[in-house]
This record gives C-alpha cells, sequence and structure tokens, in this order.
C-alpha cells in the first residue's frame, strides 16, 4: 500500500469513527430533548385550554425532565452544541420560566402560566438559531408567530382585505414548509397527515374569506386558525 493510500484510508476510518463518536451523544440530546419538549407541549396546551390538573401536572412533568436534561448535559454539551457560550444560561433560563409559570398555575392563573410558558418556545428557538440548527419545532414556531399575528389584526379599513390576502398567503408558504421539512416518520404518519390538511384547510378558508372582502368572514377564519395549529402542535409540534 503507498503512502498516500494508507493516508487516505487513515483519514477515512477518521472520519467514520468520529462520526460515529458524535452521532451517539447528539442522538441521546435530541432524544431527551423531544421527551421533554413533548411534555412542554401538553403543558402549553392544558393552560391554554384552562385544565388546571393537567397543567400542574404537565409543567411539574416538564421541569422534572428538563432538570435532568440539564443534570446529563450541562457540564459536557453535545457537540454540536459544545462552542455554545450560552449553553448554560439558557438551561438556566428555562427552568427560571418554568418554575413562574408553575407558580402561577398554582394559583390559578392559567392565561399567565400560559403566556410564560411561551418564553421557553422562545429560548430554545434562540438555542437552535445561534447554532445554525433548524428543526420541525423552529417551523412550527415560524407559522405560530405568524398566526397569532394574524388572529391579533384587525384586517378594518382601506386595504384591509389586501393585507389579509397576503398574510393568508405567508402562512400558507409556513404551512408547505412543514410538510417539505417533517422527519420521515411524520411523513409516513396517518394522523400527521390528517393534522397537517387540517391546518392547510384553516390556511384555505382565510385566504378565501380575505378575497371576499367580508369583514365577518375574515374574523370568523381568523378565529378557526389556532384549533388546528393546536392539534398539530400538541402531537408532533
Amino acid at each position: 500500500m503507498t503512502i498516500s493510500k494508507t493516508i487516505r484510508t487513515a483519514a477515512f476510518f477518521l472520519t467514520v469513527t468520529t462520526a460515529a463518536a458524535f452521532a451517539g451523544p447528539i442522538a441521546d440530546f435530541k432524544a431527551e430533548m423531544a421527551d421533554a419538549y413533548g411534555v412542554y407541549r401538553v403543558a402549553l396546551f392544558a393552560t391554554n385550554t384552562g385544565n388546571a390538573e393537567k397543567s400542574n401536572q404537565a409543567i411539574a412533568g416538564f421541569t422534572a425532565k428538563w432538570t435532568a436534561l440539564a443534570g446529563h448535559w450541562s457540564a459536557t454539551p453535545p457537540p454540536h452544541l459544545s462552542e455554545d457560550a450560552d449553553w448554560n444560561t439558557t438551561l438556566t433560563e428555562v427552568a427560571g420560566i418554568a418554575a413562574q409559570a408553575q407558580a402561577k398555575a398554582g394559583e390559578g392563573d392559567l392565561a399567565q402560566s400560559h403566556e410564560i410558558l411561551e418564553k421557553i418556545r422562545d429560548q430554545i428557538s434562540e438555542l437552535n438559531r445561534r447554532n445554525g440548527v433548524v428543526t420541525f419545532s423552529d417551523r412550527m414556531n415560524a407559522y405560530h408567530e405568524k398566526m397569532e399575528h394574524v388572529i391579533g389584526t384587525a384586517y378594518a379599513g382601506e386595504g384591509a382585505a389586501w393585507d389579509a390576502i397576503a398574510d393568508a398567503a405567508v402562512l400558507a408558504y409556513l404551512a408547505e414548509s412543514l410538510a417539505l421539512e417533517a422527519p420521515a416518520a411524520y411523513a409516513q404518519d396517518t394522523a400527521f397527515n390528517q393534522s397537517l390538511d387540517g391546518l392547510r384547510a384553516s390556511v384555505s378558508a382565510l385566504d378565501a374569506a380575505a378575497r371576499s372582502g367580508d369583514a365577518d368572514s375574515i374574523a370568523k377564519a381568523k378565529a378557526g386558525l389556532k384549533k388546528p395549529y393546536s392539534m398539530l402542535f400538541l402531537k408532533f409540534g
């Protein structure tokens, strides 16, 4: 074997070995994060629907999972986050937000607890953004941000219908990004596809209402956006 071929062979095995070493902790971290985030989604849903018992249980469950995750990874972050200077700050911030939300839920103020919990979504999205990581949850968050903008917009006055048409187009684009960026397992899941179709239908209803120019129809279509999103987010987001 020539020296150059020996070097190439050694380099190949080094690359494979390094990739395998990274795959283990990265996969482990992603699984643990997905587990914690799943309980977080339940907490968001429960606080939004006014279920006090489920809200308290879910926030406590998320707190326990996040505490375990922080204990496993605070000292040695997973390789893809190892250069993040604010890694431990994010871990601490999320824990603090969860504690605030738990306190409000314990007082019976589920609406405020829900608003506080939303900040965890932002913390995790910012963590991903800082490190060049894009997940399906980030796509869901982008849709959610635009949806909340639409719901909070009055669409009154001259040109309002055109504004609603434009916003419906953005939501339609973001909805299709969910289909394109969905994990392979989701794409094969009947429940996922049914939920996504429900979300698409709500956007189509908004677009049709906006094109009609009828303010009452637009208001009704806006009100119909949240439930399909919530159902998709609860199970898959």
